[in-house]
């Protein structure tokens, strides 16, 4: 899954996920300093939980907050730990 915010793909990327099978999802949510709608996030969390698309490789072009934050709440929500995720959320701002 990619995080961007103006997702577009070459085929070329698309080839390569699938090489690897991987399925090249594009999932836009906003980055800093706009933040990132509500629905955005939830249909990423949603996604991320579907087993179809399960392992995941999360990836952000701009590489500054949008994979932290997403990965973040995976943990909050699905994995159970709550308090170590927010702390590294802090953590890295």
């Amino acid at each position: 899954m990619n995080a961007r915010f103006l997702p577009f793909f070459s085929g070329s990327k698309r080839r390569k996920a699938k090489h690897y099978g991987m399925t090249l999802l594009s999932m836009p949510m906003n980055a800093s300093p706009i933040s990132p709608s509500e629905k955005h996030v939830y249909k990423i969390l949603f996604t991320l939980r579907d087993t179809q698309f399960q392992p995941v490789y999360v990836h952000c072009v701009l590489d500054r907050d949008r994979t932290s934050l997403i990965a973040r709440l995976y943990k909050i929500y699905f994995l159970g730990v709550p308090k170590k995720a927010w702390e590294e959320m802090k953590q890295r701002g």
